[in-house]
């Protein structure tokens, strides 16, 4: 920079704003004056400031991509249901039930599109709550043979030793006793039973036989140990022996004539 001659009577600083015609000055490329010393290195900084930044312009561009062409006749909703199975329905061929877009295979009919032919098909139903299969709870005697097993033994045993009262007055108190004493074991264990497999009202009506007053209630529990006791041992055991006893009870006035005429065959 060199100091240059005023040409026209205004010459200010643009750096301080003060009139510099009579000052010692100095002049930029852009023909603006300044004071020399502070004023003058403000001024260079400042060019610089101002060359930079008009270099970066460019690479700082901020003009927006061109948006691309819109399709004023573009539907998406259409679009979007074009493609849905639920709209693109056919009937089918064999049956005429409808067929969702793309299907090949009819769920009716079995009618394969691909083949063109029906399949052979079994449509499997549902089976209703009442007829699922409910698990039962494993009752304490699962083990040995079945139910029918235990009570056809049971009941051949302690009828066998009823009938053979009919043979002898001797015999026929054994298997009187026999048959009384099968019966109180599986009165006794159908109540433990019960307990045992969470039915504790059926236990306690058992129980209700020692009180007079109330006993009546446990014929409800003879009626369960013989017919819906889970406990497979306890219910056979009970059920042959109850069936011996009461067979014990028509021996005894079929053939006796009663208590008298018992009496009477064992005196001497």
């Amino acid at each position: 920079m060199s100091v240059q001659p005023s040409s026209s009577g205004g010459k200010v600083c643009f750096v301080c704003g003060i009139d510099v015609s009579r000052k010692p000055r100095v002049k930029d490329q852009q023909g603006r004056y300044m004071c020399e010393g502070m004023c003058e290195q403000a001024g260079r900084e400042r060019a610089r400031a101002e060359a930079s930044a008009k270099a970066e312009a460019p690479k700082q561009s901020t003009a927006r991509p061109a948006a691309p062409p819109r399709n004023e006749d573009y539907d998406m909703m259409a679009d979007l249901l074009s493609d849905s199975p639920a709209v693109n329905v056919t009937a089918c061929p064999g049956c005429g039930t409808a067929m969702p877009g793309g299907a090949l295979v009819c769920m009716n009919c079995g009618y394969n599109a691909r083949v063109g032919k029906a399949a052979k098909t079994k449509v499997l139903k549902t089976p209703k709550a009442s007829q699922m299969p409910v698990p039962r709870r494993r009752a304490s005697g699962e083990f040995g043979p079945s139910f029918g097993v235990l009570t056809l033994i049971s009941i051949g045993f302690f009828c066998g030793l009823a009938a053979l009262g009919t043979l002898n007055v001797g015999l026929f108190g054994l298997g009187a006793l026999a048959c009384m004493a099968g019966t109180l074991i599986g009165y006794v264990w159908s109540i433990v039973s019960a307990f045992r497999t969470d039915n504790a009202k059926m236990g306690v009506f058992g129980l209700l036989v020692v009180i007079p007053i109330v006993n009546l209630i446990s014929l409800i529990f003879v009626f369960w140990a013989l017919t819906s006791n889970p406990d497979k041992w306890s219910r056979a055991l009970y059920t042959g022996a109850f069936l011996g006893y009461m067979m014990v009870i028509v021996i005894l006035f079929a053939t006796y004539g009663g208590a008298e005429g018992l009496e009477a065959a064992m005196q001497p």
